[in-house]
């Protein structure tokens, strides 16, 4: 038995505590909810109830959960490009690249997403577990084959990776432990259509795995945890790949969009006190003088008030409105800041140093995103080599990542460039690198192998052209010419 295993490090409760308001955002309305007091104060005379109600009547502004999905979506507005060196085995299954029917793209939008949300997301690289033979005999490709095992890509996010511990061999950080906090789905026992999800730490060392479980005897104390299963790994490192977008140290990450995320929590709160505002302005105050206290029953729209004493007078009190415009006025005026902090994020350069981005254009913007995307495509190609080591192949082969979604459009319409080409200003080769630089041709043709298959095409139609008889000289009467 251990009680540790599960026990997160103290670098990972530091920097989930920086994470928390993102997670709750991208939850929208229900995951600020939940949070109740972490985000949204009460204040020192309010009773618990009217607090409840407030934060029951209050809505999220998704400004943070859309432009997170939006950043990604622009990425992925074209699917991912599979090169022809991928190897066939592994193309196979990119298609179904989790085992759960997703393929790369929408993978990969995932990947993005959840590293936008917490500065870092992690793919695992993992392999179908293999049992032996029950006779000894070693297994060949075929039975491997037969049996459907295959390499299964799996996203973990940032709240899952409890404590990682790294050496420096050779001169690279290098990852030697990390323990994963996973929830597995099981048949539940005492419900014939019911399932029941099973806590569980996988541990991975390099070349080996331990999976744990809370322990389920009876006696057994809450925070008891037994080694479930473990095993020996066909690669002698953890296929672990860490997607930084806004890096803080190896395996480190926090949320690039941090200033927007504030700013979402400063419209959430006032927000909050705009609608508490409303309530009561809706309302007018009733005051009453001359009637004894206790003597007037409920006030309300729809009631009638009967005052028994003539000498007794009613009336009501009603606010001018300033607050509100200048509730109003405030949420306008974080509304505005939003857009600026949206299109602001801090990203870690080629050379990795972090640098913070102001992309107060959208030429700025997409250089954020560019960098993000060709770093997810470093991520990619990476799990595709992992891929080809268990299948004992010395290559994966490369994919490619939409990095072409700039706002600012190339000059020249496709009908000039056309114009160019057929008057001899630029080359055939040009063209059509320009033509698809604007969208008119796929991504996916390659235009050199596309210029040859056009001389190919032009040699085939010369050749069925009829040949045109050439005159024999001796057959030709020179006295006839001269005459």
């Amino acid at each position: 038995m251990s009680s540790n295993v599960a026990k997160p490090s103290k670098r990972y409760l530091e920097l989930e505590e920086e994470r928390e308001l993102s997670r709750a955002l991208m939850k929208g309305t229900k995951g600020m909810q939940e949070a109740e007091k972490t985000f949204m104060p009460k204040h020192p005379a309010e009773e618990e109830e009217n607090y409840k109600v407030r934060l029951a009547s209050t809505t999220l502004y998704g400004s943070y959960r859309n432009t997170l999905t939006k950043m990604a979506g622009k990425v992925f507005s074209k699917p991912v490009l599979v090169n022809p060196d991928v190897p066939a085995g592994i193309g196979e299954i990119l298609d179904n690249i989790d085992g759960q029917g997703r393929n790369i793209t929408s993978f990969l939008f995932d990947v993005m997403v959840k590293g936008l949300q917490d500065g870092i997301s992690f793919i695992f690289v993992d392999y179908t577990s293999i049992k032996p033979k029950e006779d000894g005999t070693l297994l060949t490709a075929l039975d491997v084959k037969n049996m459907g095992a295959r390499s299964t890509a799996i996203l973990y996010d940032a709240s899952q990776i409890i404590d990682w511990k790294s050496e420096n061999i050779g001169g690279v950080q290098t990852l030697t432990c990390i323990r994963i906090k996973e929830c597995a789905n099981e048949p539940d026992p005492d419900d014939e259509w019911g399932e029941k999800e099973v806590e569980q730490i996988r541990v991975l060392r390099p070349g080996s795995y331990e999976l744990w479980r809370k322990s389920e005897k009876v006696g057994g104390l809450v925070d008891d945890w037994y080694l479930y299963d473990d095993g020996v790994t066909a690669i002698s490192y953890i296929p672990l790949i860490p997607y930084y977008t806004n890096r803080e140290g190896f395996f480190e990450g926090l949320p690039p969009l941090q200033p927007l995320a504030e700013l979402c929590k400063q419209h959430w709160n006032s927000s909050s006190e705009q609608v508490q505002a409303l309530t009561f302005a809706r309302f007018a105050m009733m005051v009453f003088s001359g009637v004894e206290k206790g003597s007037i029953g409920k006030v309300g729209p729809n009631v009638i008030i009967e005052l028994s004493d003539s000498q007794a007078k009613g009336s009501r009190i009603e606010t001018a409105g300033e607050g509100i415009k200048a509730g109003s006025d405030d949420i306008k005026d974080i509304e505005q800041r939003m857009l600026s902090a949206g299109m602001t994020a801090r990203v870690e350069t080629k050379a990795g140093v972090t640098a913070t981005a102001s992309a107060i254009d959208s030429t700025d913007s997409d250089s954020i995103l560019m960098a993000w995307a060709t770093s997810l495509e470093d991520v990619a190609n990476q799990m595709l080599w992992f891929m080809a080591d268990y299948d004992e192949l010395s290559d994966g082969g490369t994919v490619e990542i939409n990095k072409s979604f700039a706002t600012s459009k190339p000059e020249g319409t496709p009908k000039d460039i056309l114009d160019a080409c057929l008057a001899g200003k630029i080359s055939d080769e040009t063209f059509l690198n320009e033509w698809q630089r604007r969208d008119i041709l796929s991504d996916s043709i390659d235009v050199l192998e596309e210029l040859d298959r056009i001389n190919k095409q032009a040699q085939q139609l010369l050749a069925m052209q009829p040949q045109q008889a050439v005159p024999n000289p001796s057959n030709v009467d020179v006295s006839a010419m001269v005459s």
